[in-house]
């Protein structure tokens, strides 16, 4: 049996735990700014050419999905994180590699 909880709970799991909320993060926020700056750049376009006020509501909707973006990969990395457990006093992690 402990042959087994071993191979189901290495005690690599909790690195790649965090290695995962780290990426989660760091690419969620990273899309959120590009998506941010290539959105922001067509608002600016259609807002200083004055024809139609319109299409600068239109064009505020990118950049404010952007922003959710980056704010749900926050979120993302915060339920994550919530699941790595301590490890045992006698060194064993209960956190897993696979979804019970």
């Amino acid at each position: 049996m402990l042959a087994n909880f071993k191979e189901l709970c290495p005690p690599t799991a909790p690195l790649y735990g965090y290695l995962g909320i780290a990426l989660c993060i760091a690419l969620g926020c990273f899309g959120s700014a590009i998506g941010t700056a290539r959105a922001g750049a067509s608002l600016l376009t259609s807002s200083a050419q004055g024809k139609c006020h319109r299409s600068v509501m239109r064009n505020l909707l990118p950049v404010v999905m952007a922003g959710v973006l980056g704010v749900y990969s926050l979120v993302v990395g915060v339920v994550i994180s919530g699941s790595i457990t301590a490890p045992d006093p006698d060194g064993r992690t209960k956190y897993s590699q696979y979804v019970e």
